[in-house]
């Protein structure tokens, strides 16, 4: 049950506001919460408050999101369009060997002894600028002749990946992309590129390779500007064949099974945002097959580098909201404080206004109760919860004239003209009330356009008036009645005071005693009948 302060209807404030804070704050921020500890309209104003601020922030990271994704859909694009050109590079340069090898198989099955022994003459020419050697192998695994002459010893590439490969299936013509191995010569990493040799019956013959080095395609990558960035080429195999920077350290070693896998399930190019299998990094990164070989390119830029400019942006933008959000919580702390400045001085009016026997109601300008106190109630016989702060006063003047309380039409409320046309000077009237009550209704404007109304209880004063004039009437009726007596006795009467002054003197007594009229009257005192009579 919400109580109201004794003799006031005024607004009730809600104390479990204060309890629920001292529980969830400590005491020191208890007792600074507690000098701006809002009522119910400070409530919603630190709610509309909150409000704003919350959309601000909301905005603020929403834009942050959106800049990033701006941001990543560029790194993205960028890694795309960089793939596609290392693409494009890779296939001219495959290309180029790959016209070599095709080169060499068509003189082969042309004339497979005389290519064999002008290898060495025209293999300068023949495996072009890239290529360390080229080899010619036997069906059988064993190498045949190389670009530097025949063999001094028997030598078998059987089991290396390419040859074995290309072994393994002997009617597909396919080229072969090894990856690193260490070179017969010197150890040296290189990679073998191959294909499958025919003779002139069309059978298989054997295999042409030619020799690259291991860092070939690392160096490639070398040229290219890609700000922190990495570059790698790996093969269906799952196998490094270049990578850039830290190329030795990374050419032959494994990829890992999840990057490869997408590829070999003839997917052409990925881009999205992950986390490096390599070194661990955030990256944007774009992987794309080399089309018409198996190898797969790859391009990452790290994502502290592609989203530093938005993140500066957003440690403004949230500094910014910051000072905002200060600046709104400022605003509301001002605000609070002025409503409880407001609210103690309305406080000390609604005591003094509680404890007078007047009754006594505040309107503003559009005849709406601000204040009213519990006596205005009661002078006036109204039920509890009519004459309430908010409620019009017409309400309850509809109210009284429903229930019979004037004799004719109910008064109407006082306007600025009524004010202006008594020279801004108070209002008053009386009016007795049904049951016999006689208010002074008083009415005074207020510089805003409101007015104050005070009731006065003139029952009393007005009884009071007419009991002394009734004693006053009955006084002189006997004073009239007792002179009729004395006038009419049949002896001269005279009667005089303890002041020794005459009250009263008959006209036989006036006559007897010889006394002219000024020394008959009232007042005149004995001494003065007694130095006449001498």
């Amino acid at each position: 049950m919400i109580e109201t302060k004794p003799g006031l209807a005024s607004p009730p404030r809600f104390p479990a506001w204060g309890r629920a804070s001292r529980r969830l704050m400590p005491g020191g921020l208890h007792a600074a919460w507690a000098r701006y500890r809002p009522g119910l309209q400070d409530r919603r104003s630190l709610l509309a408050a909150a409000a704003v601020a919350a959309l601000l922030w909301f905005g603020i990271l929403l834009d942050g999101r959106a800049d990033e994704a701006r941001a990543g859909d560029a790194a993205l694009r960028d890694t795309s369009n960089l793939a596609r050109t290392l693409e494009a590079q890779l296939q001219g340069r495959i290309g180029t060997i790959d016209a070599t090898l095709r080169a060499a198989q068509a003189s082969y099955a042309r004339d497979p002894a005389g290519f064999t022994a002008g290898l060495g003459t025209n293999a300068e020419a023949m495996r072009g600028p890239d290529a360390l050697a080229l080899t010619i192998i036997g069906p059988d695994g064993f190498v045949r002749a190389t670009d530097a002459g025949p063999p001094d010893r028997p030598v078998f590439l059987g089991d290396q990946p390419h040859v074995a490969a290309l072994m393994a299936a002997p009617q597909a013509d396919q080229l072969i992309i090894s990856p690193p191995m260490p070179s017969l010569a010197d150890r040296r990493p290189v990679i073998c590129i191959a294909r499958p040799l025919r003779g002139q019956d069309g059978g298989f013959a054997g295999i042409v390779a030619i020799t690259v080095a291991g860092d070939s395609f690392s160096r490639l990558y070398s040229t290219l500007e890609i700000r922190n960035g990495r570059i790698a080429l790996f093969g269906l195999d799952g196998i490094f064949r270049g990578r850039f920077p830290d190329s030795e350290q990374a050419t032959g070693t494994p990829v890992a099974e999840a990057v490869v896998a997408p590829f070999r399930a003839g997917i052409q190019q990925i881009s999205d945002r992950r986390i490096s299998t390599v070194d661990g990094r955030d990256r944007f990164a774009t992987q794309r097959q080399v089309e018409g070989y198996p190898l797969v390119v790859s391009v990452s830029i790290p994502a502290d580098g592609v989203l530093a400019e938005s993140r500066r942006m957003q440690a403004q933008l949230r500094l910014f909201g910051g000072l905002l959000t200060g600046l709104i919580l400022a605003v509301c702390l001002v605000h609070a404080g002025k409503r409880r400045q407001e609210a103690a001085a309305r406080a000390a009016l609604e005591g003094i206004v509680a404890h007078v026997g007047q009754g006594i109601v505040l309107l503003d300008a559009a005849g709406r109760i601000v204040l009213v106190n519990r006596r205005f109630g009661e002078m006036l016989g109204l039920p509890p919860g009519l004459a309430v702060p908010g409620r019009p006063l017409e309400e309850v003047v509809a109210w009284q004239e429903a229930q019979g309380e004037f004799d004719g039409p109910a008064p109407r409320i006082h306007t600025d003209a009524d004010f202006a046309a008594a020279g801004a000077a108070p209002l008053v009237s009386l009016r007795t009330r049904p049951d016999g009550t006689i208010l002074e209704i008083r009415s005074e404007p207020m510089p805003d356009g409101g007015q104050v109304r005070t009731l006065t209880d003139m029952s009393a004063a007005r009884r009071m008036t007419e009991a002394v004039a009734a004693a006053r009437d009955r006084a002189l009726a006997a004073e009239a009645a007792l002179v009729a007596a004395l006038e009419n006795a049949p002896h001269g009467v005279s009667l005089t005071g303890a002041d020794n002054r005459v009250i009263l003197v008959n006209s036989l007594a006036t006559r007897l005693l010889g006394l002219p009229p000024e020394l008959a009257r009232p007042g005149t005192t004995a001494e003065a009948i007694m130095a006449f009579q001498r």
